[in-house]
């Protein structure tokens, strides 16, 4: 079960510039959005093997907040 201090926390989260260019072109390439428990929830599912580690961390450190 989350938490109230888990859900507050999403409340605050947004995109820079950057990062919504970055999320784009991931929707555009090899990423997708998955459905979850209702039509409002959504996630960004991103697949790689090992040879795209160094792009995933990459990737990883662009949305990390």
């Amino acid at each position: 079960m989350r938490s109230n201090l888990i859900e507050e926390h999403k409340r605050t989260l947004f995109l820079n510039v950057r990062q919504r260019e970055i999320l784009v072109g991931l929707l555009l390439g090899d990423g997708h959005v998955e459905r979850l428990y209702s039509p409002q929830l959504g996630r960004l599912k991103v697949e790689h093997g090992k040879q795209q580690k160094e792009y995933v961390n990459w990737l990883y450190e662009e949305f990390k907040t």
